[in-house]
């Protein structure tokens, strides 16, 4: 017998068993989708294998970027912990370091310059005056004398 034989009898015998079935219990058009194990072929292997090579890339790098992201969030809980650190010292020693206007008070008769705070009016440091400092000092008192000569 031919192949084209074989799937024509296969058709009767299909047919012949549909005719015995009761028409009432028969629903021929309706169709549904099942998922079944299937054997693969190379083509589908080859797409399957495409697949999971993409998928393979999109892991690592998503996981390079995970890395980079928890770098990141390492770095600044690091300076958020210092940064609560130093608020709790601050706190407890009732102290902390700010900017603070100040002045430079000029002691020529003892050779030496005052820090002095503008808020507390307290001495900051004494320093001796510089070479420079005496210099600037001899040429203001000379153009102070000149000026009133010429009054």
């Amino acid at each position: 017998m031919s192949e084209q034989t074989d799937v024509q009898d296969r058709r009767a015998e299909a047919e012949e068993f549909m005719e015995s079935i009761p028409k009432r219990n028969r629903k021929l058009g309706l169709s549904e989708a099942r998922t079944l194990s299937t054997t693969l072929t190379q083509e589908r292997i080859d797409e399957l294998t495409e697949e999971l090579t993409a998928t393979r890339i999109d892991w690592e790098e998503e996981t390079e970027k995970k890395k980079a992201v928890m770098a990141n969030f390492a770095a600044t809980l690091k300076h958020l912990d210092l940064r609560i650190s130093k608020l709790v010292h601050t706190i407890d020693d009732k102290v902390e370091d700010a900017p603070v206007k100040c002045e430079w008070w000029y002691d020529f008769t003892n050779g030496v310059k005052e820090l002095i705070r503008t808020d507390t009016n307290e001495l900051v440091s004494t320093v001796p005056l510089a070479d420079w400092e005496w210099q600037e000092a001899i040429e203001f008192e000379g153009s102070e004398g000149m000026e009133e000569a010429a009054r």
